[in-house]
C-alpha cells in the first residue's frame, strides 16, 4: 500500500472518530470543566450557557443524581435527562432495508 493511500485511510478514519466525538452526548464528569461554556441542548435545539451543577441526595431512593443549571434559565434542570453536546449533532442519512433513508441522530 502506498504512502499516499495509507494517509487517505488515516484521514477517513480521523473524521470517522471526530463525528463520533461531536455526536457523543456530555457525561457527568465532562460537564463539571465546562462551567460558563456554551453547550447545544438538543431538546431545546439551541446553544446554552452552563451556569452550574450539583449532585441532589434523593429523598425516597437515597440515590445521588445530578442537576445543572443555564444562564437563560434560573431553574434546575435533571442533568440525566439531558442531550447536551459540545457541538451540534450532524445527522446521517442511512439506507433502510426497503431502501427509504431513515435519518439518525
Amino acid at each position: 500500500m502506498t504512502k499516499k493511500k495509507e494517509n487517505e485511510i488515516s484521514k477517513r478514519i480521523d473524521n470517522k472518530e471526530k463525528q463520533l466525538v461531536v455526536n457523543q452526548k456530555l457525561e457527568w464528569l465532562q460537564i463539571i470543566l465546562l462551567i460558563g461554556k456554551p453547550l447545544w441542548d438538543n431538546q431545546k435545539k439551541k446553544w446554552r450557557v452552563l451556569n452550574g451543577y450539583q449532585s441532589v441526595l434523593g429523598n425516597q431512593s437515597n440515590q445521588m443524581f445530578f442537576e445543572v443549571t443555564f444562564t437563560d434559565n434560573p431553574y434546575w434542570e435533571n442533568f440525566i435527562e439531558k442531550q447536551l453536546y459540545l457541538e451540534i449533532p450532524k445527522e446521517q442519512d442511512v439506507n433502510a432495508k426497503d431502501g427509504n433513508k431513515e435519518k439518525i441522530k
